[in-house]
């Protein structure tokens, strides 16, 4: 067979040029393997093949089938809507799919808006004039890279939807705009514009013709998450947020105007088409920072947006009723929050008179319609990432049948569709534990795309495979069962078996790509591109237990991101791409300082801004999104302050003093927000056992806070009720984890641990610093960069050494607190040697040090040691 360009394709030419035909053999190999793989399947369907397995217990087998994230909307409905549920749950993500709506009148009104979406395309063909989002201004621009002509150009040429060279021209647009968006960083406001109203268009093409054509198989997700990529650069860069949803039309010049109408209608389209359909991997609409619908100002008249020149702008806008206000979809609507009154009405009345069509479709928006006995969300939705496991036994759920793979991507199947699979239903639930699935939703629909990112996805799912199928990680009976450990740490130099061979591979892959790119300066390596990739190696280091790899790559990744983010000293800058997880490295790096095994962040740590952010959210009007990306960034500043006062950064009086009222300022007015979303009805089950975890670390930093400028430590006897009640609130969030869906491998960012150990190493009430011990001891997984064994046994060694020092009223005095500062760990032996240092009460410049060899096989026998005979395990081994 001879390839259309001139190129034999079934046999390997021997050339001094290999380069040469190389993206024409692998385009046609692509859709080859894809069109193969359909046409097998649609056989399958029509013989009524039963070879699709039974699904894991990660998803609900008595649902209709359909993908896991839909699943998860048809269990908890959010908003007025039942979504659709189509397709099966083993095939690719069914995107693009039609809601269902209940009410007759709304059924019929999403017919019409349906219908008017569809036509954009073929209407875009004939003339861009009869598109409503597109100003002549800009379709017009006979420029040859103007996207939107281009698809203009593309529609003409093909009128049917089925055509295979109309799918392969909509993917060389799509790629070609996502390539161009970051290769020219001078990219200009108009070029942009035109780039993402040509997405709009492909994006409402692929709705017209109704699921993904074989010569495009992943047409949903690559024009969707192309999509979102170039509207945020867009909006990032180029729109004032406030000015855009607030501002005045008339006050701008005819050109600004026209940018400023564009967005608008641009984005209300796409506000339409979330209405209608399945839009999981498009722009983000929940986020602290994203446009909402009530927000976005109605679209200009007609004659105004038709106008031909800046003259015949003008007089139009001099004939516009109130001139000086701006509609927005909330006030017609009536949405909460927009008070509809006489004025108003009339406002939107003389609105209503001067609309062109999309301003009829709008006034259309399909109404809120009541409950039907459908239960409230208890959960956030996270498409990307399948509800946790109820399977109680993580063995059993890493090892029972996965669901089959993902395949909208030629290069995820087989294997390493299984690997996928393994990530994205066990690991990524696990790290996104609590408040973070945002986050590793984010790094799944990279992973996608990107696939450098993909690699290192592939490489942790082989390695969380191999460590399930390691007999020597299932341990009967053993509390650390699954819980990774320094001494046991995985590396290439013992390969246990082919799911571990096949990881190293993997991540050997990511890593040799990785370099290179970088040392090439490769253009499409972005900011947020850089941080997933630094966030996963370092995860999959920890994995690993090799925590000095991942202290040398969250240092590189800290100087790397020195001068892109605010949360170091002396800069104001920041990528808007990483705006929302900039603090999630530094708060890493922190906390392994705590760890003692993480040193070599210790000058960027130095560099990091240690002073509150006085952003607070608001009750009844931030949404609970807002409050985790608040509270991150608040506590990550927080202990960064207590780690700089802890470890050596010498602050004056005056200015520590400061430090700590602007902290406990801020600490008092989170607590009453805490509080009010806790009390709310509202509130989630899942949002308030991950704001119950916030207020566990909240009762941390009070604590630490208050007590931070006595180096002696004496001021924490004054909070000893404190730690009682963060003690039993740590036990109760603990026996919940248990009975619900304990963690496989490890979870991410702040957990239970670190409030444990706070009562072991801050608090000399007896039986509370063993209690908290017991408890953190039997933790059956692993948090983040802490290695429970060995911090844990490090810190026992000094409350040894405190409680053989009480006096005689069972008082510790300074001169017998000790504080654990790391220590040497000797594989071999399995001891650590661990250095201890202690601050002379009528010096603090001065310290003492003293060192101690810990067996880290054993648990220290303290109790005996001061004769108490009370098994303070006893209260976790209860809520087995």
């Amino acid at each position: 067979m001879v390839y259309p360009g001139g190129i034999d394709l079934d046999f390997i030419t021997i050339t001094n040029t290999p380069a040469e035909g190389r993206e024409s053999r692998r385009k046609y190999v692509h859709r080859r393997v894809m069109h193969n793989y359909h046409k097998r399947r649609r056989m399958r369907r029509c013989n009524n093949d039963t070879c699709f397995a039974k699904t894991s217990s990660t998803i609900d087998t008595s649902l209709p089938q359909a993908s896991v994230g839909q699943a998860e909307e048809s269990i908890h409905p959010v908003g007025p809507v039942i979504r659709s549920i189509h397709g099966s749950s083993f095939g690719p993500a069914c995107l693009l799919l039609p809601k269902i709506w209940v009410t007759t009148g709304n059924i019929r009104t999403s017919q019409i808006i349906m219908q008017f979406l569809r036509s954009c395309p073929r209407r875009s063909g004939q003339d861009l004039a009869n598109v409503p989002f597109v100003h002549q201004r800009v379709g017009l621009v006979a420029d040859a890279n103007n996207p939107v002509r281009a698809c203009q150009s593309l529609f003409r040429k093909h009128t049917s939807t089925n055509d295979e060279a109309l799918w392969t021209g909509v993917h060389d647009i799509q790629e070609e705009i996502y390539i161009k968006v970051y290769e020219c960083a001078t990219f200009d406001k108009w070029k942009l514009l035109a780039s993402s109203q040509a997405m709009i268009l492909l994006v409402l093409l692929r709705l017209r013709h109704g699921s993904n054509h074989d010569a495009f198989p992943a047409a949903d997700i690559a024009l969707l998450y192309s999509l979102q990529r170039v509207f945020v650069l867009l909006r990032d860069r180029f729109c004032d947020r406030e000015a855009l949803l607030s501002g005045n039309r008339t006050i701008h010049g005819w050109q600004a105007w026209i940018f400023r109408e564009s967005l608008i209608r641009t984005a209300t389209i796409y506000f339409l088409l979330r209405l209608l359909v399945s839009t999981e991997c498009g722009i983000s609409c929940d986020g602290p920072n994203d446009w909402r619908l009530e927000e976005i100002p109605l679209p200009a008249s007609k004659m105004a947006w038709e106008a031909t020149n800046e003259i015949a702008w003008e007089a139009t806008s001099r004939a516009s009723v109130a001139p000086s206000t701006v509609l927005r979809f909330g006030d017609l609507m009536g949405t909460e929050g927009y008070h509809p009154n006489s004025v108003t009405a009339h406002q939107i009345e003389a609105w209503l008179e001067g609309v062109d069509e999309l301003g009829l479709i709008t006034n259309g928006y399909i109404q809120p319609e009541p409950r039907r006995n459908i239960e409230a969300a208890s959960s956030p939705l996270h498409p990307l990432l399948p509800r946790a496991s109820t399977v109680n036994k993580p063995s059993q759920r890493l090892l029972s049948q996965l669901p089959r793979s993902f395949n909208g991507l030629p290069t995820v199947c087989g294997k390493n569709g299984s690997y996928f699979d393994i990530f994205r239903h066990h690991v990524a639930p696990d790290l996104s534990r609590y408040h973070y699935a945002d986050l590793w939703s984010s790094v799944i629909s990279e992973g996608l795309q990107d696939g450098f990112v993909r690699e290192l996805i592939l490489a942790i799912g082989a390695l969380a495979r191999a460590m399930a199928s390691n007999p020597s990680t299932q341990r009967r009976g053993s509390a650390a069962q699954h819980r990774l450990f320094i001494l046991a740490s995985w590396s290439n130099r013992n390969i246990t078996n082919h799911h571990h061979r096949a990881s190293i591979l993997h991540h050997l892959r990511a890593v040799s790509s990785f370099q290179s790119s970088i040392k090439n300066r490769d253009a499409h390596f972005r900011p947020r591109k850089v941080f997933m990739m630094t966030l996963l190696l370092v995860v999959y280091e920890i994995l690993q237990g090799n925590l000095s790899a991942a202290d040398s790559l969250l240092s590189y990744g800290l100087g790397m991101f020195r001068y892109s983010t605010t949360l170091f000293q002396d800069n104001a800058m920041t990528s808007a791409e990483i705006i929302d997880v900039e603090h999630i490295l530094p708060c890493v790096a922190v906390m392994g300082m705590f760890t003692h095994q993480l040193n070599l962040s210790w000058t960027h740590i130095l560099q990091l801004r240690a002073e509150p952010e006085f952003k607070i959210p608001e009750f009844g009007v931030d949404t609970i999104p807002k409050v985790y990306s608040c509270w991150g960034r608040f506590y990550t500043h927080a202990v960064t302050c207590l780690c700089q006062i802890s470890y050596g950064r010498s602050f004056s009086v005056f200015e520590a003093v400061a430090r700590r009222g602007s902290f406990l300022s801020c600490l008092s007015r989170w607590k009453s927000t805490l509080k009010a979303y806790l009390d709310s009805d509202e509130t989630s089950i899942t949002e308030k056992r991950a704001l119950r975890l916030m207020f566990i670390h909240w009762q941390v930093l009070w604590i630490s806070v208050n007590c931070c400028l006595d180096p002696t430590g004496v001021a924490f006897d004054a909070f000893t009720d404190e730690f009682s009640d963060m003690l039993w609130r740590s036990v109760k969030f603990i026996k919940d984890d248990i009975s619900t869906d304990t963690p496989l491998l490890m979870t991410f960012g702040e957990g239970i641990f670190m409030p444990l150990l706070c009562v072991v190493a801050c608090c000399r009430d007896h039986d509370l610093r063993m209690t908290a011990a017991a408890v953190a001891y039997g933790l059956p997984w692993q948090e983040g960069t802490w290695d429970t064994r060995v911090v844990l046994l490090g810190q026992l060694g000094s409350v040894l050494m405190e409680e053989k020092g009480r006096d005689e009223s069972g008082f510790i005095p300074p001169t017998s607190r000790w504080y654990w500062r790391g220590g040497d760990i000797h594989p071999r032996s399995r001891r650590m040697t661990s250095r201890y240092l202690q601050q002379v009460p009528d010096d603090h410049e001065k310290t003492i040090t003293k060192s101690l060899s810990i067996d880290l096989d054993r648990w220290p026998d303290i109790c005996s040691a001061v004769g108490c005979l009370k098994d303070h395990a006893a209260i976790i081994n209860s809520s087995a």
